[in-house]
């Protein structure tokens, strides 16, 4: 071992050819364990042939060694030869101490390629072989949590809870903090997520923990985890929407504004965070800019329908009729239209008095709100301006049949069955 760490060390200060050849000469004759602890070393410096060469060398010696088998999967692993590590993994015995780490390795092995039943099989196996090791829990949590069963990573990573003082810090408390978010237990989330946070600053923890505190009415909260995440990390553009809700629901519609913008100038593409400007602009008085927002998203994607059902809603609380009309046929050429277009189209052709393109609108629409008790009304009005009344009787029927509470309704088609 003595001559092993002059080796190292001659190596370490820059005297790599002394050092190697001290290693190749120590090689020829060292005892197994100083062969083993020198494979090691060529492994730690990245020479996996000449390690491979030793571990084989010693396997010759103790073919069933569990260990061994694992230190050349390992190897073959960094050589990018999962294939023959999988295979090196599946000679170990199950009488093996060395078993249950080897089905740990195979499980990493099968998740990487996409084979997650066969990864969790082999955990599985693991677990019931040792049933109270922590790890396993661990492990399983992880398998779970990446494959979407939030649910049953909760359950593992709580078992796993005896070990959270071995893993990196918050480890443990934030994976459980994400799968509890994830499986809509958000309360409890909150708790591992503070515990987590206190230790580890981790960006996706930290936007976690502000969408979930969202998701449970904790605004201020959201607010604060948010704002830490920008500090850390002003590039992190999934944060900027969310900061801006958290502050709109504060009524604080300023910062919510500023966090929009601030946005904006970090990924000027992002359409949700421009609809969202476009929505806060024009609830704060700012219509011109917020129309602009509206149209910048609907220029880049006619089929971005929140863009343009909201510009269409500005427009008609304006009563801009026509630039309503301009609107939605822009969009209906480009094969992007909605049922709720089609409806405002409707709307807006009955107010710019253009009757015929209207009634065109209204049956088109028709199909898609049977059940919309508004559009119903709505519909039946209009074709009793335009003298259908039987039709328009049977129309606010149906709108009737929907709330019987429209007593108004009823008594128009009780006026229409006079004549």
């Amino acid at each position: 071992m003595e001559k092993l760490q002059e080796a190292i060390t001659l190596v370490e200060m820059g005297h790599v050819r002394e050092g190697m050849k001290l290693i190749e000469m120590l090689t020829k004759e060292a005892d197994h364990q100083t062969l083993y602890d020198i494979a090691r070393v060529y492994e730690n410096w990245g020479h996996l042939e000449e390690a491979m060469k030793i571990v084989a060398q010693l396997r010759a010696f103790y073919p069933e060694d569990g260990d061994l088998g694992i230190f050349a999967a390992e190897l073959l692993i960094e050589m990018e030869k999962e294939d023959e590590a999988l295979e090196m993994l599946g000679q170990i015995s199950a009488y093996d101490d060395s078993y249950v780490q080897s089905l740990l390795l195979q499980a990493d092995l099968y998740f990487m390629q996409g084979l997650h039943e066969v990864a969790e099989q082999k955990l599985l196996k693991a677990k019931q072989t040792k049933p109270d090791e922590p790890v396993l829990a661990f492990a399983l949590g992880e398998l779970y949590l990446e494959r979407g069963d939030f649910i049953k990573s909760a359950a593992f990573f709580k078992e796993a809870e005896p070990i959270a003082s071995t893993l990196p810090e918050g480890d443990l408390y934030l994976r459980l903090a994400e799968a509890l978010s994830r499986g809509g237990k958000f309360e409890e989330a909150l708790d591992y997520y503070k515990k987590g946070l206190e230790s580890k600053k981790e960006l996706h923890s930290l936007f976690g923990y502000g969408l979930t505190a969202y998701k449970t009415g904790e605004y201020k909260t959201a607010i604060s985890a948010l704002e830490e995440l920008k500090g850390l990390d002003p590039e992190y553009t999934t944060l900027y929407p969310l900061l801006a809700s958290s502050y709109e629901e504060e009524g604080a519609l300023d910062e919510a504004i500023e966090a929009i913008r601030e946005g904006i100038s970090k990924d000027e593409f992002n359409e949700d965070l421009k609809v969202r400007a476009a929505r806060l602009m024009y609830r704060t008085g700012n219509k011109e800019e917020g129309e602009k927002y509206a149209r910048e998203v609907i220029a880049l994607n006619p089929s971005n329908a929140e863009a343009v059902l909201h510009l269409s809603s500005m427009l008609k609380k304006e009563e801009r009729f026509a630039d309503m009309v301009e609107l939605l046929t822009h969009v209906a050429e480009q094969g992007d239209e909605t049922p709720e277009m089609i409806w405002d189209l409707a709307f807006a052709y009955k107010e710019a008095e253009e009757y015929e393109q209207a009634r065109e609108q209204y049956e088109a629409a028709f199909p898609s709100f049977t059940n919309h008790e508004v559009f119903l009304e709505e519909y039946g009005m209009f074709l009793i301006e335009e003298g259908e009344p039987v039709k328009a009787a049977g129309i606010l029927k149906q709108a009737l049949s929907l709330n019987p509470n429209l007593y108004h309704v009823e008594e128009i088609i009780s006026r229409l069955e006079e004549y």
